[in-house]
């Protein structure tokens, strides 16, 4: 089994995963909204159009739920790897200061995204969910990082002083 990776550095990639996801997700709320209000396709009396409709809406309506449940996922696996993956106390100094790295990356994303809802005028279509996670993104990822530190230097040394 491979057990090589550079898993501190891929914990950046999550701040910024999930602002794109973040902002995928209220874009296509934003356009469902649209062609829903503003198009006709839906207006005809056949059956087909309404069960159309009605599948969409529940989708759309499920999205807050499959952004938590990636975060969840995201808690999950950092924590599996974490424990599975052998590492010298000596990386923990490392560690932290890449934890720190991504806070203050995931800072301005969050920002980023703040201002775009209310410049954009898509307060209509953003999620509450999805909106406290990601306004509160920098302690989502001390919190990831925090995990994944305490799972990574919290099992029994393989052998390392």
């Amino acid at each position: 089994m491979n057990k090589t990776g550079n898993v501190f550095l891929d914990m950046i990639l999550i701040p910024v995963m999930l602002v794109f996801i973040g902002l995928n997700i209220l874009l296509a709320v934003y356009f469902w909204n649209e062609i829903k209000d503003n198009s006709t396709i839906f207006d005809t009396t056949e059956e087909g159009a309404s069960r159309v409709k009605d599948a969409a809406q529940r989708t759309v309506d499920m999205y807050p739920y499959i952004f938590v449940m990636i975060i969840i996922s995201m808690l999950v696996s950092l924590g599996l790897t974490g424990y599975f993956i052998e590492s010298s106390p000596v990386f923990l100094i490392i560690g932290i200061l890449i934890i720190a790295i991504t806070i203050v990356i995931a800072a301005p994303l969050s920002n980023a995204y703040t201002s775009i809802i209310t410049e954009i005028d898509l307060v209509s279509s953003s999620s509450r969910i999805i909106e406290l996670f990601i306004v509160n993104l920098p302690k989502l990822v001390l919190f990831l990082g925090a995990v994944f530190m305490l799972a990574l230097y919290s099992k029994r040394s393989g052998g390392y002083a």
